[in-house]
C-alpha cells in the first residue's frame, strides 16, 4: 500500500467527497458520444398539406377524438441556405462582386453544398374534431399540437367538427 505523508492523509480525508465528485465529472467527460445532423434523423416535411395530413392521422388515434381535420398557418416556409465562395476584382473602374454556389462533385455530378436548412415556423393551428366537446381531449389536442409545432397554447384552437 501506499505510503502517504500525514498531511496528504489528512487532506485526502478533509476533501474526499469534492475528490470524489471530480473524479466522476472527469470519467463523464471521458464517456465518448455520438453526434447525429438533424438533416439525417428525421425527414424535413415541408409540404404543408403533408403535415396537416401527418397530423391528421397522428390526431384521430388519441382516445375520444375521432374525425378530424387540420389546418395550419405559415409564418415562413422552410428554406434552404447553399454554401457559397464570393470573389471580389478591383479595377480602375469600381469592384466587382460575385457570388457562386459551392458544389461537390459525387459520382460525376456536381451537387450543391448544403450550409443549413431551416425550419418553418408555424403562426397557428386550427382543429376540428368530433370529441372537442370532451374538455380532456381538448387539452390532450392543444399539448399535442403545441409540443409538435413549437406552437403556443394561444395559437391553437380546438373546436367539435360538424356532425353529417
Amino acid at each position: 500500500m501506499l505510503k502517504l505523508s500525514p498531511k496528504i492523509r489528512d487532506w485526502i480525508s478533509r476533501y474526499k467527497y469534492a475528490l470524489l465528485v471530480a473524479l466522476c465529472g472527469v470519467a463523464l467527460m471521458l464517456i465518448p458520444t455520438e453526434k447525429k445532423s438533424p438533416a439525417t434523423d428525421t425527414p424535413i416535411t415541408s409540404d404543408l398539406e403533408a403535415v396537416e395530413r401527418e397530423l391528421e392521422a397522428f390526431l384521430e388515434n388519441g382516445a375520444g377524438v375521432g374525425r378530424v381535420k387540420v389546418m395550419l398557418t405559415l409564418e415562413c416556409s422552410s428554406q434552404t441556405i447553399y454554401m457559397t465562395e464570393e470573389s471580389v476584382r478591383i479595377s480602375e473602374g469600381g469592384s466587382d462582386e460575385s457570388r457562386e454556389v459551392s458544389k461537390a462533385s459525387s459520382s460525376g455530378d456536381d451537387v450543391p453544398l448544403i450550409k443549413k436548412t431551416l425550419y418553418p415556423r408555424y403562426r397557428g393551428a386550427c382543429i376540428l374534431c368530433e370529441g372537442a366537446h370532451r374538455d380532456e381531449v381538448r387539452l390532450w389536442i392543444t399539448q399535442t399540437v403545441s409540443s409538435l409545432l413549437g406552437l403556443g397554447s394561444d395559437k391553437i384552437v380546438v373546436e367539435t367538427i360538424k356532425q353529417n
